[in-house]
């Protein structure tokens, strides 16, 4: 399909909080989650059955959209131009005629039709052709150009292209496999190229700004109950019509969404270890190391049954915990540094198609690696099941939900298995993170905002893996954006890389944690923390009288190690407390409780 003119198609969801987040129901949410991440293979099933004759090519098959090219089933052209001895005429210089007529051919042969030859000849230089009719001139390049019974690809005709969208749009308007794809908001945008020498980055540039326009056209937003009707619990917005949370009245939109989400969230994970168990196998990636790792990893990880909502995911949390954590969740975004770019930068849609294979494996290994863990973490489990929730599986995007007392080894777990990441070129390839830890009742929409908030804060040089943390208390800063917390906790804006750790810091912060409170206790360090609060943001600060104080009430330690640990809680530069200052506020996350997990 590399070297003719195609067509394009994008077929994305839009208007996610009219969707999936319009409640914080965990079932509700999955199932419009599991259903927008079913889309892709199912479509790409039912256009393969409905358009025996298009050779489509797919691009991407994940974050729940759909991209592929396409071409006409190959046939030889038929041309009714009659063919002429391709001889320069009495008194033409047979080398410039002859370089004239290739060139042309080479033209015609892009889109070969009877048109296309005739506008090559239309085109032909003037002093070359002369009063020579244009007819003959498109016979002789038609004697040039590749028919002689072979076939080739041809570009898919308006009345195609038209047909594949609308069995793209009757396909979503209905519900497949119980999943409810007529309660999401999908749009298709299709491009066609003039030429075959487009940059993928052009291609994506044009379906993309499609799509955001066909947004707006089409904005949508749930429709309210009707005075005096009751009101679905579980949006607080659409009309309820049946109760199926007992002695709580649901729409049927969120019904049909909480069905899915209920049963379907096993069966998820199993099909991206068998698509990745699937993609490993094939002998295109035989010597690749990445794959051949992969291939041990994805052979039998665990996959047990998994809690079903927030609250489980905290219940029955270890007795031992600090009270700052029990009823806590954490929340984990993660996003891939550059992965745009290294995509559009490949050479074409057959490489582009092939990184995103390649792609999709080193994602289930990442799964594998998660549920290995989970496995034999106890603190993970609840009576037989993994307190984990997915909210966000995407191209190079994820967003996970564990317990808060195990967020931070998650974290340091989810970096050691993508820290080895590399392109098919041998090129690292690294992710930032945004980590939330905050009340399992708050609204998941918000801390699921600020974690990406965080996330996108972290991307620095977008080349090193960066972490943002941030822990909300209780409910009534939920609100609040990371900035506008931190302006509010520092009494200024300050520049946000400054709260980046780098991967190194994060896996060292445990031992820091245990280092300082060997001798230093989490209510001693709490007091001096408050002690300095009017400091904490401050871009010049003595950090003299600080350590000062630490050392008065330290026990425990040796001068030396008190010294290193002082070292690092308080960096030579500007903002010399920022360290200390996050250490203090999340020192509870980061070391919930001594002994293993």
């Amino acid at each position: 399909m590399d070297g003719f003119p195609v067509s394009y198609f994008k077929t994305a969801p839009q208007n996610f909080d009219a969707t999936v987040f319009d409640t914080d129901d965990l079932s509700t949410i999955r199932g419009a989650s599991l259903t927008l991440l079913a889309m892709p293979p199912l479509l790409k099933a039912h256009l393969e059955t409905e358009f025996p004759d298009v050779n489509f090519k797919w691009l991407q098959l994940s974050a729940s959209e759909l991209v592929f090219a396409c071409t006409q089933e190959d046939v030889a052209p038929e041309l009714t131009v009659e063919v002429q001895d391709p001889k320069p005429p009495r008194g033409k210089n047979k080398n410039r005629w002859n370089r004239a007529l290739k060139a042309a051919a080479e033209t015609a042969q892009q889109d070969l039709t009877d048109d296309s030859l005739r506008q090559a000849a239309a085109e032909f230089p003037a002093r070359l052709g002369g009063d020579i009719d244009e007819e003959f001139i498109a016979g002789q390049i038609r004697a040039l150009v590749d028919t002689g019974g072979t076939t080739r690809a041809g570009r898919i005709d308006d009345g195609t292209r038209k047909r594949i969208l609308d069995r793209i749009s009757t396909f979503l308007a209905e519900a497949h496999r119980d999943y409810p794809f007529d309660l999401m908001t999908c749009q298709t945008a299709c491009w066609q190229p003039a030429k075959s020498d487009v940059r993928l980055h052009d291609v994506f540039a044009a379906l993309d700004t499609q799509l955001s326009q066909s947004q707006y056209r089409s904005f949508s937003f749930p429709s309210p109950a009707p005075a005096g009707q009751m009101v679905c619990a579980l949006t607080g917005v659409l009309p309820a019509s049946r109760e199926e949370v007992p002695g709580k009245p649901i729409s049927e939109n969120a019904g049909r969404r909480r069905k899915v989400g209920r049963k379907g969230k096993k069966g998820f994970y199993e099909n991206v270890l068998a698509q990745g168990r699937t993609l490993a196998k094939d002998g295109e990636w035989d010597g690749n190391s990445a794959v051949e790792i992969a291939r041990e990893r994805l052979r039998a990880p665990r996959v047990r049954g998994f809690t079903s909502d927030f609250g489980e995911i905290v219940e029955d949390a270890p007795g031992e915990l600090p009270k700052s954590l029990k009823g806590k969740i954490c929340i984990l975004n993660m996003d891939g540094n550059a992965f745009g770019a290294l995509r559009l930068g490949q050479a074409g849609v057959t490489a582009y198609s092939r990184l995103s294979r390649y792609l999709d494996i080193l994602k289930a290994t990442l799964l594998a690696d998660i549920l290995n863990w989970a496995d034999e973490t106890s603190r993970m489990q609840l009576k037989g099941n993994v307190r984990l929730e997915t909210l966000l599986w995407g191209g190079d995007e994820f967003t996970f939900v564990v317990p808060a007392w195990l967020g931070w080894q998650f974290a340091i777990q989810v970096q050691e298995t993508v820290g080895g990441w590399k392109d098919l070129d041998g090129k690292p390839l690294s992710f930032s993170y945004g980590l939330v830890f905050g009340p399992h009742n708050a609204p998941i929409r918000d801390l699921k905002n600020a974690a990406e908030a965080l996330t996108d804060m972290a991307k620095g040089d977008r080349q090193e893996a960066m972490l943002q943390a941030l822990a909300y208390e209780g409910i009534d800063r939920i609100h609040m954006a990371p900035k506008t917390f931190r302006r509010d906790l520092f009494g200024d804006d300050l520049p946000q890389e400054r709260f980046s750790l780098t991967a190194a810091q994060v896996a060292e912060f445990p031992r820091e944690a245990r280092r300082i409170l060997s001798a230093v206790s989490r209510s001693a360090l709490h007091n001096v923390y408050h002690e300095q609060s009017e400091m904490l943001g401050k871009k010049t600060v003595d950090t003299a009288p600080v350590v000062e104080d630490l050392k008065r009430i330290a026990r425990g330690i040796s001068e030396e190690e008190f010294d290193k640990t002082m070292e690092t809680l308080f960096p030579v530069g500007d903002y010399p407390l920022l360290f200390f200052s996050q250490l203090v506020q999340l020192i509870d996350y980061i070391d919930p409780a001594e002994g293993e997990a």
